[in-house]
């Protein structure tokens, strides 16, 4: 029992500070505890949530095409950290960006933990 209520602490604690950067362009994600949808645990981790450029989403029948490159933001600058993305995001795993922009926490380079589209473009069907 003390076990568990240590690691809950410690991934309460975790969670919070990796999805924070250091431009604070992320900190809604830590701060709100998301969950991903699909059962891949909390949104925030070691593997943490970059910024999708303009232009790289768009919806498809069931879900999202995202083809582009993702950013993350370390110190005062996009730097270091960004990979390309082309992967299908389904529909029913998405979540709602509290800004302008679409956001992926990442597992590891090939999958996704979470996905949030932004309020301004309706859920895909």
């Amino acid at each position: 029992m003390r076990q568990l209520l240590l690691a809950a602490v410690f991934c309460g604690v975790s969670c919070a500070a990796y999805a924070h950067d250091d431009n604070h362009q992320s900190d809604w994600i830590g701060d709100h505890h998301y969950v991903s949808p699909a059962g891949k645990g909390h949104c925030c981790g070691v593997g943490d949530c970059g910024m999708l450029d303009d232009g790289a989403v768009r919806p498809v029948p069931g879900g999202y095409q995202v083809h582009g490159t993702v950013r993350y933001f370390y110190k005062d600058a996009f730097m270091g950290d960004h990979e390309r993305i082309d992967e299908f995001e389904p529909a029913d795993t998405v979540l709602h960006s509290e800004d302008a922009h679409y956001w992926r926490c990442r597992m590891n380079s090939q999958t996704a933990r979470c996905f949030f589209v932004p309020p301004t473009f309706s859920m895909a069907d």
